[in-house]
């Protein structure tokens, strides 16, 4: 429940992290977005201005000549109060704008004015029409003022929020008062502004991906360490288990050799003296287990190669194994193929407990007549031998668990399997000792197998016995 809780809070403290990182983007931007406008309006603005001294007028005079013209045109044309309504007030907006957009001399000036200054030059202009008055001596029509909270837009196109206001324009002609804003536009502004914050960006992505990081391996690492203690508690429960039928049936057996109807009687004597023997020599094997799990982790496996006829190795497993399951149980088939004898350099031993325990868990995991191939062929440069079986078949969830210390298979055999889950685990490592690998082929229901690869060296020891 601790451990529930730390995740908790510590996934909480990611996201407060993360949405604190994004304010501080978010801000920073509104920083550097207030330093482009200074930055670059300034430079338009006294572009703006530049340009006025050059022609030594207002930049906009020449159009505001002809609109003049336009404006005496229209109150002649409209000498009453026609220049009052709705539509010919839009007409006669509609004509200054295209004046405007047909006369801009000042766009194609600060395009060249910011190559100069080597700053961006990609901009868009935007003529905003604050009032527009058109009057003679004795008359004046207000065609649209600034009051009445609506903007003439020219350019034809919805100026953005991120345009810069540079200056007012001003005009009082004959005909006509303008009142016109300039706006410019900058179309690379996110893309400058996120170049001019790539140091602090890089800094706090990796601030998050490092916390990010840290918080996915300790969550690992807690979900190791339960399962370890998971495998822990069931190692120690099926430990105590199995040590507890070996220990009962010795002090049985032990109990049973003082009584008197017992010492009388040199068979039952001999009997119960077998009996103490058989499982003091499985307890034994139980502890070397344990004791081979700390040397393993220690330094690895000791092995000791020395060449091998390996049809003689299998065909002596495979009969052993027959005869120590005839105590058991009948009806076990093995069938093995080797067609070809030659020798491979080994550890006779620990190959021998490698078989014997794939051939013993063949039996065990299994719901019908035991059925067991064992198949030896030569691929390429290595030896591969394939233990096949009939058994209950390995899950795929359990498949990428098997040779896992401690491990053991969910089954839904009636009989319960008795084991430490050692044994596949202590397959792969003699195995991999050998500088070999073991890969597991199962289906639910239908079987197992296992391959083992074993690498043969570039001489290989052919036999020429008959």
């Amino acid at each position: 429940m601790k451990k529930r809780l730390n995740i908790i809070i510590a996934f909480i403290a990611l996201v407060i992290l993360i949405g604190a990182q994004f304010y501080v983007v978010s801000e920073l931007y509104h920083l550097k977005n207030g330093e482009f406008n200074r930055s670059y309006g300034g430079e338009i603005f006294y572009g703006v201005e530049t340009y006025q001294q050059q022609k030594e007028l207002n930049p906009l005079a020449p159009v505001f000549e002809v609109m003049d013209k336009l404006a005496s045109r229209l109150i002649f044309d409209y000498p009453g109060f026609e220049l009052e309504t709705d539509t010919i007030k839009s007409g006669i907006i509609r004509s200054f704008e295209n004046l405007l957009i047909e006369n801009d001399s000042i766009t194609p000036f600060l395009e060249k004015y910011l190559e100069a200054k080597n700053l961006d030059s990609d901009i868009s202009t935007f003529f905003i029409i604050k009032s527009l008055k058109l009057h003679d001596l004795s008359r004046e029509f207000i065609i649209f003022d600034k009051t009445s909270g609506e903007d003439g837009l020219i350019n034809n196109q919805d100026i953005g929020q991120g345009a810069i206001f540079i200056r007012s324009f001003n005009a009082k002609r004959d005909y006509f008062d303008i009142e016109i804003d300039f706006y410019v536009d900058f179309s690379n502004r996110i893309r400058i502004i996120v170049r001019e914050m790539r140091f602090m960006l890089v800094l706090l992505t990796l601030t998050v991906v490092v916390v990010l990081l840290v918080y996915i391996l300790t969550l690992r690492n807690m979900l190791r360490q339960k399962k370890l203690s998971e495998l822990k508690s069931d190692f120690i429960s099926n430990m105590t288990h199995e040590l507890k039928t070996p220990l009962s049936t010795i002090a049985v057996a032990s109990a049973s050799l003082t009584l008197d109807n017992v010492l009388g009687n040199p068979e039952k004597s001999k009997n119960l003296s077998e009996i103490i023997k058989r499982q003091n020599k499985l307890l034994n094997q139980m502890i070397d287990q344990v004791l081979d799990i700390s040397a393993l982790e220690q330094s690895g496996f000791s092995i000791k190669k020395e060449p091998v006829e390996i049809k003689f190795l299998i065909e002596e497993i495979v009969e052993d194994f027959r005869v120590n399951q005839k105590e058991k149980s009948t009806g076990i088939e093995i069938e093995y193929n080797i067609p070809k004898d030659f020798y491979i350099e080994l550890d006779k031993f620990q190959m021998t407990r490698v078989l014997n325990n794939l051939l013993s868990n063949a039996v065990k995991y299994n719901d019908k007549k035991p059925l067991i191939k064992v198949v030896v062929s030569l691929k390429g440069g290595s030896l591969l031998v394939v233990i096949s079986d009939n058994g209950i078949g390995i899950s795929k969830e359990n498949q990428k668990e098997v040779f896992s210390k401690f491990y053991r298979c969910e089954h839904n055999l009636p009989k319960k399997i008795k084991g430490l889950g050692l044994g596949l685990y202590f397959v792969k490592k003699i195995v991999e000792a050998h500088g070999g690998t073991i890969n597991l082929e199962s289906t639910p229901g239908r079987g197992s197998s296992f391959i083992i690869n074993l690498p043969l060296n570039s001489k290989e020891y052919e036999n020429t016995a008959c």
